[in-house]
C-alpha cells in the first residue's frame, strides 16, 4: 500500500512539474493576440534563445490597446537553474520592428567565478558600481551582459540582453 501511495505521489508531482513548464511557444502565445506586433521577429528570437529547453511564456499586454508593441515574459528551465525572460517588440513610425530579449538568473557562486563560466569570451566594458560589471559579446555585438554580486558575495545575479531587428 505504501508503495502505491509513493508511486501515485511521484506521478502526481511529475505531472504538476510538466504542467508548470509546459511549452508555450511564442507562436502560440502571439496567436491569441489580434494583431501581434513584429510576430515573425519575436518567434525567431524566442526560437533561437529558448532552443529545446522547457519553458513557459505569457503575453503581458494581451488585453491592452497597444498597437505598436508586444511584451512576452516567461521562464526557461535549464539543467542547473531557471531564468526569467522578457521579450519586447516595438514598431517605429516607419513600421520597422525592433525586438529585444532580457534574461536574468542567479548563480550560487561569487561573480568573479561566474564571469569565467558565463562571460569568459565577452569583452569587459566597465563597472556600473562596486558590485556590477558590464560585458559585451564579441561575436554578437547586439548582446550585452551584467554581473552583480549579492550583498554577501555568495550569489551572483546574471543578466543578458540582446537587441535585434
Amino acid at each position: 500500500m505504501n508503495r502505491l501511495i509513493l508511486l501515485v505521489s511521484m506521478l502526481t508531482s511529475s505531472m504538476i512539474s510538466v504542467q508548470s513548464f509546459a511549452k508555450t511557444s511564442m507562436k502560440k502565445v502571439l496567436a491569441a493576440k489580434t494583431n501581434p506586433v513584429c510576430a515573425a521577429q519575436l518567434i525567431e528570437l524566442a526560437t533561437n534563445t529558448i532552443g529545446l529547453n522547457k519553458h513557459r511564456l505569457l503575453e503581458l499586454n494581451s488585453q491592452s490597446k497597444q498597437l505598436h508593441s508586444s511584451f512576452v515574459s516567461g521562464v526557461i528551465e535549464y539543467k542547473d537553474r531557471q531564468s526569467h525572460v522578457v521579450y519586447a517588440a516595438t514598431k517605429d513610425i516607419q513600421g520597422q520592428c525592433s525586438v529585444t530579449f532580457q534574461e536574468t538568473f542567479t548563480v550560487k557562486s561569487p561573480c568573479i567565478l561566474v564571469r569565467e563560466e558565463v562571460f569568459k569570451k565577452w569583452q569587459y566594458q566597465g563597472k556600473l558600481n562596486s558590485n556590477t560589471m558590464v560585458f559585451k559579446n564579441q561575436r554578437d555585438t547586439s548582446m550585452s551582459g551584467m554581473l552583480s554580486d549579492a550583498s554577501d558575495g555568495s550569489y551572483c545575479l546574471v543578466s543578458r540582453h540582446k537587441n535585434g531587428a
